[in-house]
C-alpha cells in the first residue's frame, strides 16, 4: 500500500506541469478572444464616430488647383498711427470627377456624394480681407483694431458643391497695449 501512494504522488508530480500549461493555454486563449472582441467594438465604434462627425476618413481625389493673388498695403499716416490692408482670392476647386463618402450629407446616395471638375473644396473661403490700425497715445501706450471679413464656403462633408455654402462672416478686434520698463503685457478684447 505504501509502494502505491508513493507511485501515485510520483504520477501526479510527473502530470502536475502538463496540467497547469494547459490551464494557462485555455486562460491565455480566452484572453485572445475577450482582447479580440474588443477590438472589434473598438473598431466599429470609431467607424461610426467618424461616420458621425464626417471625420477619420481620408482618400487621394486626383488633382486639384487654387488659382488666386493676393495684395498688400501698410503705410502710416503721421508718426503714431499705422494701418494695413490685406486681400486674398483664391479659387481652389477640384480638378477630376470622382465619388466621396459622405454619409451624413442629405442628397447623398448609399453613403456617397458625387463632386465633379470644377467643384470648390471646402472650408476655404474665395475672398479673406483684414484690415488693422494702430494708433500710439504715448510711447507706453497704443490702441488698435484689426478686422478680419470672410467670404462663404462649403462644408467639410459636401465636397460636392450640393447644398447651400456656409455664410460669409467678420470679425472685430480691438486691443490696448501698454509698455512699462520694457514689458509688454497685452490686453484685447
Amino acid at each position: 500500500m505504501r509502494g502505491d501512494r508513493g507511485q501515485a504522488i510520483v504520477e501526479f508530480a510527473l502530470v502536475l506541469p502538463t496540467l497547469l500549461v494547459v490551464a494557462l493555454a485555455i486562460v491565455l486563449v480566452a484572453e485572445l478572444g475577450v482582447a479580440r472582441m474588443a477590438l472589434q467594438h473598438a473598431t466599429a465604434e470609431a467607424a461610426r464616430a467618424g461616420a458621425l462627425t464626417n471625420e477619420g476618413f481620408f482618400d487621394n481625389v486626383g488633382k486639384t488647383r487654387r488659382d488666386g493673388f493676393e495684395a498688400n498695403v501698410a503705410g502710416a499716416a503721421g508718426e503714431r498711427i499705422t494701418w494695413s490692408l490685406d486681400y486674398t482670392y483664391l479659387d481652389a476647386t477640384f480638378r477630376e470627377s470622382f465619388a466621396v463618402m459622405s454619409p451624413n450629407h442629405p442628397e447623398a446616395a448609399a453613403g456617397e456624394i458625387a463632386v465633379q471638375s470644377g467643384d470648390r473644396l471646402p472650408l476655404i473661403p474665395q475672398q479673406l480681407l483684414k484690415a488693422g490700425v494702430r494708433f500710439a497715445a504715448t510711447d507706453a501706450l497704443t490702441f488698435g483694431a484689426d478686422v478680419l471679413a470672410s467670404s462663404g464656403a462649403y462644408f467639410r462633408g459636401d465636397e460636392g458643391n450640393l447644398l447651400d455654402e456656409l455664410d460669409g462672416y467678420s470679425v472685430l478686434g480691438v486691443r490696448a497695449e501698454y509698455r512699462k520698463l520694457g514689458r509688454t503685457p497685452p490686453a484685447g478684447l
